[in-house]
């Protein structure tokens, strides 16, 4: 269950991670490239203040089916 939900993750990261390199082309032609380089460090800056609003990463964790692997994963967190 574990593993499922982990595959899960990891697999909306590289998805996530495809369309933005689609997005760039489109998005250098939009944007001149001052605005870009601002766009850019605005990008970097939210890309390290989201993690750090929440200080867990509890939301991702997958809700386990069974009471034990409840346990299991109840336990991995502490």
């Amino acid at each position: 269950m574990l593993s499922k939900g982990v595959l899960q993750i990891g697999s909306a990261n590289v998805v996530s991670q495809i369309i933005s390199f689609i997005a760039v082309p489109l998005i250098t032609r939009i944007y001149s490239p001052v605005e870009y380089g601002i766009f850019s460090v605005a990008l970097a800056i939210i890309g390290v203040l989201v993690p750090l609003s929440a200080l867990k990463y509890s939301s991702a964790i997958v809700l386990p089916g069974e009471q034990r692997e409840a346990a299991n994963v109840f336990a991995w967190y502490l």
